[in-house]
């Protein structure tokens, strides 16, 4: 047996700590055997290696621990942390499945279920349109929610701890991976040393008391580089890090500075001013006092998160560009209250999931723009919630969703390896596997969503001037969705109660019980099948007024010049 070539050739990397991988050695649990069979990455915790669980089809990624106290200490905490989650339906929460976790030959090994490539990895510093973000976003922000409703705090939300499930079948498909550093808020220290430097929130800089709110900074960081294609804040230091915040931001509040306890290391208090109590210290003065020099690491300098609206512009046509800049303003909307300085007023993950951007209610002023129609259909990721399918029923097929109210139903007990066994028949966009469109097929009744929805919006298939006719089968009642071809249902922005009579179609408003959503779709052409049913025309909820945009009424922070501009930097303002 040989080492990994990968190992070999980088043995200096690896310290006495470090566990010697063997490709094809057997990894022994209390009731598994697992084969080595590829190297997969390295960290400051030890290794991971993609293992095959013998006498079955599954992949499986096993990480393994440095043999330190300190390392198997923190992977206890892991798996603790882990185990709470997994009793909940981690795939409704975009959260990595774990299975158990040994010792061998003194190194803890913790197993997981085998994720494709991290985000970092696929964007490769490249920018996604927002149609892509809209997804990742979403699907982070409903793994923060149950974080925050279990009082954890991952700490280090980052794109190399964003795992794409299957991009080939599931695009745009995430979940969360690295709770080693995970805490609960009873127990988060002040001051500690968290979160990685260019996701690293104002309050760990500056030494203030933190909670699960810097993890949506962290997310807010995530989404910024994915659009941009490049960090937004890459600090070499964090001094770096706490200026370019502040340039760009404005200065955090007088009264977090005074809190601080590492405020001085980045800041002057200043004497006898009748403006600020506090500044910047210049990139001299913080040189002088330490002996390191600062550096500017920026491809962007914005003077403001406003101005990021203007970078990577696709080219678009007619009405598609108007939608762009609509969508543009919603993302820098919800960027800004991500990326607030004081965690108090920071956005929380369940507002994030009704911010328009997430709902698209704003798009709703664009009913035929074929761009508008790409975005709802990159969303429909966000409604399978199964990791491995057969093609022997549809992705909504009865059970496949987690229930969300009392008529969703219990949940699913999903099959992790279904998906590496065998592949997946191919996928109508926006609809369940395997549906035609040239007749009418067996309705597919499916459980209610996580949220109830207030507005119904239908996209058409093949002909542009027909709507999808809207019926209550006969099959279905009240309390239940059915999806034949193409729906979407979106939560309005400013609201969070279910569904109100005013919205709903009229065979419902007589209903004895009000459904958490309702949604009714069949293909456009007319059928025998449809023809004995009463057809109720429930208009589209493009046309419906949407709540006027709210623009941030704050005054603007005054902006400054903090150092010149690097080799490669563009400033913005």
């Amino acid at each position: 047996m040989a080492y990994f070539d990968s190992m070999a050739t980088s043995s200096s990397f690896l310290s006495m700590d470090d566990y010697r991988l063997v490709q094809h050695e057997v990894l022994c649990s209390a009731s598994n055997r697992y084969e080595v069979l590829e190297f997969l990455g390295r960290g400051t915790f030890g290794q991971v290696a993609k293992c095959w669980k013998r006498g079955t089809s599954q992949s499986v990624a096993i990480k393994i621990l440095k043999n330190h106290p300190a390392y198997a200490r923190q992977g206890l905490i892991e798996m603790s942390i882990l185990s709470r989650l997994n009793k909940e339906n981690v795939d409704e929460f975009n959260i990595v499945r774990s299975y158990e976790c040994f010792q061998h030959r003194n190194h803890l090994c913790l197993v997981f279920e085998m994720l494709g490539q991290s985000l970092q990895d696929f964007v490769k510093h490249s920018p996604l349109p927002l149609k892509c973000i809209r997804p990742i976003v979403q699907q982070l922000a409903m793994a923060l929610l149950k974080m925050k409703s279990l009082g954890l705090i991952h700490t280090d939300l980052k794109p190399d701890n964003i795992m794409l499930v299957d991009p080939v079948r599931q695009p745009y498909r995430v979940k969360v991976i690295d709770f080693g550093s995970a805490t609960h808020v009873s127990k988060a220290v002040c001051s500690s040393y968290l979160q990685t430097r260019y996701y690293r929130s104002p309050e760990i800089i500056l030494g203030l008391p933190f909670c699960e709110a810097i993890d949506m900074w962290s997310l807010g960081c995530v989404i910024a580089e994915l659009f941009l294609g490049c960090p937004l804040y890459p600090g070499a230091s964090e001094y770096d890090q706490i200026r370019y915040i502040s340039q760009t931001q404005g200065l955090p509040a007088e009264n977090l500075l005074s809190a601080g306890t590492k405020t001085r290391c980045f800041f002057h208090r200043g004497s006898g001013s009748s403006y600020h109590l506090w500044r910047l210290k210049t990139p001299l003065e913080h040189e002088v006092e330490l002996g390191v020099k600062s550096q500017e690491t920026r491809r962007y300098i914005f003077d403001r998160l406003d101005d990021m609206k203007q970078v990577n512009m696709p080219i678009l046509e007619g009405t598609d560009v108007q939608v762009e800049k609509a969508d543009r303003w919603e993302f820098i909307n919800l960027l800004k209250k991500m990326l607030t300085l004081d965690a108090g007023k920071r956005i929380t993950p369940l507002e994030t999931l009704k911010h328009p951007f997430v709902t698209m209610a704003h798009l709703s002023h664009y009913p035929h723009s074929a761009h508008v129609k790409s975005c709802f259909q990159n969303m429909e990721i966000c409604k399978r919630r199964c990791t491995g399918f057969d093609g022997s029923r549809g992705l909504f097929g009865s059970g496949g969703v987690a229930g969300g109210g009392a008529g969703g139903g219990g949940q699913h007990q999903l099959q992790p390896s279904s998906h590496l066994q065998q592949p997946a028949r191919p996928t109508q966009p926006g609809g369940p596997a395997s549906t035609s469109l040239s007749c009418v097929a067996p309705p597919i009744v499916i459980s209610d969503t996580l949220h109830p929805a207030v507005r119904i919006i239908t996209i058409s298939s093949e002909t542009e001037g027909k709507d999808n006719a809207k019926i209550l089968p006969t099959s279905c009642g009240v309390n239940k969705r059915v999806d034949v071809n193409s729906c979407v249902t979106v939560r309005d922005s400013d609201t969070c109660s279910p569904l109100s009579p005013r919205r709903l179609p009229t065979f419902v408003e007589n209903a004895a019980t009000l459904p958490k959503s309702l949604a009714m779709v069949i293909p456009p052409e007319s059928s025998a099948a449809a023809s004995g049913m009463v057809q109720k025309d429930l208009g589209c909820a493009f046309c419906q007024s949407s709540p006027a945009r709210r623009r941030d009424t704050e005054p603007r922070p005054p902006s400054f010049s903090l150092s010149e501009p690097g080799p490669g930097s563009v400033v913005i303002s």
